[in-house]
């Protein structure tokens, strides 16, 4: 499997290049696979530790947004000589063997030949691949990953301090935003760490039913507060209705009719509560047998195996009668 070294500004295309780097790890592996700048030890030479790692690389793929040369201090960043992505750039265009890729992503265009230094004006030269946003995208993520796989691996000169320090593809932070995207991905899907360690997991009709009791109960509290609440209407509508005028009997009236029918609507909500509840329960009862009756029909009987009497015969006899059952 070829190496690869993805060149990316954070600023710029952080997002999709973390979707690259996971694409390509799982289809040329883990260690064939660098990314993240954070693998650098401390203390260690910057640019001489990046043109070590690309030495080793076999492809160079140059992610590109459209904040990748925007202006930083008044210039381009890329004019500045100490720019990372400029400096691994450098690093890759002097490697005669190294199958440099610039990628488009998001809404970038290619850059001009002009808005680059001298040093990159030759990666203008090389046909670049695009991973846009929308329906084809994944399309582009396939046919990129593709393309990779079918360049093959150059045998590289060993580099005194590199290969010795660190492997190819040291974890790094963002490996870890890898495993949480797993993580919360196999959450949605019903699959949660305590699933993963034996336990089956709930099929979709019982969330969909425990889901429907929360919703119930939740009905039927915030009916409840609106029935005291038109009780305390009732009674101030009462109130005045006796100490001032009879003008307000319309509206403790209206408020009567209203409570009654919360009550009903109420009463209902409750009837309802206890039937999903009693079919809530019935289909947990129902998937805790199925472990049970699964397990009961994987065994198997085994019959006993005679063991004769006598010195060398026993042997013989387990051996023979151990070889029929198989």
């Amino acid at each position: 499997m070829p190496k690869v070294f993805i060149s990316y500004r954070r600023e710029d295309s952080a997002d999709i290049s973390l979707t690259i780097y996971e694409n390509l790890m799982e289809a040329l592996g883990e260690r064939n696979v660098f990314f993240d700048v954070d693998a650098i030890p401390p203390g260690v030479n910057f640019a001489e530790h990046i043109r070590g790692w690309i030495d080793q690389a076999d492809v160079f793929l140059a992610v590109i947004g459209e904040r990748w040369n925007e202006a930083k201090n008044g210039r381009p960043r890329l004019d500045n000589p100490h720019d990372f992505v400029r400096i691994e750039i450098e690093a890759a265009l002097a490697r005669a063997t190294l199958t440099i890729i610039p990628i488009l992503v998001g809404r970038a265009e290619f850059p001009s030949s002009d808005s680059l230094p001298v040093s990159l004006k030759e990666l203008c030269t090389r046909n670049a691949a695009e991973v846009r946003p929308g329906r084809d995208r994944r399309m582009h993520l396939v046919r990129l990953v593709e393309a990779i796989r079918s360049i093959p691996r150059h045998p590289q000169p060993r580099i005194s301090g590199i290969e010795e320090t660190v492997p190819f593809a040291e974890p790094s932070i963002l490996e870890s935003v890898v495993a949480r995207r797993r993580q919360r991905q196999s959450a949605r899907d019903g699959l949660s760490l305590s699933n993963l360690s034996g336990r089956v997991p709930e099929p979709d009709e019982i969330r969909k039913w425990r889901r429907n009791v929360a919703h119930r109960k939740s009905t039927i509290s915030t009916g409840k507060t609106g029935l005291w609440i038109c009780l305390l209407l009732i009674a101030g509508s009462l109130y005045l209705t006796l100490a001032f005028s009879w003008w307000w009997s319309p509206l403790a009236l209206f408020l009567v009719i209203f409570f009654c029918a919360g009550v009903s609507s109420v009463r209902s909500d409750c009837r309802q509560l206890r039937e999903e509840e009693s079919k809530l329960h019935e289909l947990i009862e129902q998937h805790k047998r199925k472990p049970a009756e699964s397990a009961a029909g994987l065994e198997v009987p085994i019959a006993p195996i005679p063991i004769e009497s006598g010195g060398g015969s026993t042997s013989q006899g387990t051996a023979g009668d151990t070889g029929s059952l198989l």
